[in-house]
């Protein structure tokens, strides 16, 4: 689970692939698209949203000879959503043991 964290952690700390996944999870998109909207070839984006894909931030729809893409918007909310609550009992424990510890 925490590589699986650590992986989209990694994914979304790079600026260029944050706006792409703001782009996505707006409108699903074709890789020129992303490239024109955030100002980048779309070779550099390809690279991009393949990296979010192998996160599970992002998905392709295949249209023919076409791909379009999707920000995976269920998972990344669940991720996040996992992400906290294990960080949430992090902190509870970290505090128990504190507290007990000074008893």
């Amino acid at each position: 689970m925490l590589r699986k964290w650590a992986n989209m952690m990694k994914a979304m700390s790079d600026e260029t692939r944050l706006k792409i996944l703001s782009i996505l999870f707006v409108n699903d998109a074709y890789v020129g698209e992303i490239a024109k909207k955030v100002g980048i070839s779309p070779s550099v984006a390809s690279r991009h949203l393949r990296t979010l894909e192998n996160a599970g931030l992002v998905t392709r729809i295949k249209l023919g000879n076409r791909v379009k893409y999707r920000a995976n918007r269920e998972e990344t909310e669940r991720m996040l959503g996992e992400m906290i609550k294990y960080l949430h009992r992090l902190e509870i424990n970290q505090k128990q043991e504190v507290t007990y510890g000074l008893d």
